[in-house]
């Protein structure tokens, strides 16, 4: 038996400085489009394959003026029961557009859960490397109970995977128990700068 769930939450952050507003639509309308419907059916199918599950069923919309939805319903060598019940990889986006005196930023969430052998947590070097944001927070839980090493029933317990992930080009700026902020240490100094001054 093992009814153990782990979701990870991660948010991609990409912002943009202060400027005209005829950038900052250029600016929306090229995010747009690089996270359209679309491109989110394919991010989010591939990282299905990744984890090596099998898609049950896709839905996704997209929302005017910007910004698309898409949900994945996975299987992973489970019963149906469990992987109906836990099983899925959801992403959003979302835009706060500023203007001449505010910054914007656009965010990319993305829920994964599992309840099969392969913890999403493996999937995040590869999806940083895709997005490139330039910061992003995690969450990662486990939920539920499952068999231990000496066969009693035990509820699951948040392992350290998180806390001991190195991704490349990101260094970890904040962290606690489940949850951590990492942003790229390819950030040009002004964003840096604005990163640096969030609160986590």
């Amino acid at each position: 038996m093992n009814l153990v769930t782990h979701s990870l939450g991660v948010n991609f952050y990409f912002l943009a400085p202060p400027q005209p507003a005829a950038d900052l639509v250029l600016w929306a309308d090229r995010l747009d489009q690089q996270y359209s419907e679309t491109r989110l059916e394919l991010l989010i199918k591939k990282l299905s394959d990744e984890l090596g599950a099998r898609t049950m069923s896709f839905s996704s919309v997209s929302y005017d003026p910007h910004g698309a939805s898409a949900n994945l319903l996975i299987a992973q060598h489970v019963s149906a029961l469990a992987h109906l019940d836990a099983s899925h990889i959801s992403t959003h986006t979302y835009f706060d557009v500023g203007d001449e005196n505010q910054w914007s930023s656009f965010r990319l969430e993305l829920e994964i859960s599992t309840c099969g052998d392969t913890h999403p947590v493996e999937s995040l070097n590869g999806l940083f490397d895709r997005l490139k944001p330039h910061f992003a927070t995690i969450d990662e839980r486990s939920r539920g109970a499952g068999v231990d090493s000496s066969g009693q029933i035990s509820l699951a317990k948040n392992d350290r995977r998180l806390k001991e992930m190195t991704i490349a080009d990101y260094n970890v700026c904040a962290q606690r128990e489940g949850s951590a902020m990492l942003t790229s240490n390819k950030n040009d100094p002004v964003i840096h700068a604005a990163i640096a001054a969030l609160v986590f």
